[in-house]
């Protein structure tokens, strides 16, 4: 059977547990992996930790149990926790997967389908005929400055040759880079 780590994950303003996990790597690792997470916010611990982070605590990584049995030890760990009433921001039961996982059930959400199915001239959304017909009216010879625009910008360069100044500047940097290369 393979062996791990369990950790809790902790904040300095009391010092409770509030994610429990599992690891094969060193805990000082795996917490500078939840700090990079924590910067993207996509789960519950991490938005928690971000959180923390902007109000000054500091977050502290403890192990809970040395040579644990990998998914096992973890899901008993976040049983007993949960029995005893410690809110875990862990979403599953523990161990890999999605044992326990409930998703969105609790949320009403209007099908999708349906709405995307709507003409109601939101982004995202088809248009009648008649708000097509009436755009294509707008923009039909109408001027776009900002195309004129772009386009002088882009001619400005064309057809111009460099000067023999500029290429030799080019040349001796070309030059001293590629004698840095071999030496290295």
């Amino acid at each position: 059977m393979k062996c791990c780590t369990i950790y809790s994950l902790s904040s300095s303003r009391n010092n409770q547990p509030r994610y429990i996990g599992q690891t094969t790597q060193l805990l000082k690792t795996r917490l500078c992996q939840h700090r990079n997470y924590a910067k993207r916010r996509q789960t519950a611990v991490h938005k928690w930790m971000f959180r923390e982070q902007q109000e000054g605590f500091v977050i502290s990584i403890t192990s809970v149990c040395e040579q644990a049995r990998f998914n096992l030890d973890e899901i008993e760990i976040i049983g007993l926790l949960r029995m005893e009433g410690v809110k875990l921001l862990n979403h599953t039961e523990g161990g890999e997967g999605t044992v326990g996982w409930r998703g969105n059930r609790g949320r009403k959400r209007p099908d999708l389908a349906a709405r995307n199915r709507s003409n109601t001239g939101k982004p995202g959304h088809p248009m009648s005929d008649e708000n097509k017909k009436k755009l294509i009216a707008s923009i039909k010879g109408s001027k776009r400055p900002w195309l004129a625009q772009r386009n002088r910008e882009s001619k400005v360069w064309l057809g111009r040759k460099h000067t023999e100044e500029t290429k030799a500047k080019q040349s001796a940097a070309l030059k001293a880079f590629h004698e840095a290369r071999q030496k290295i």
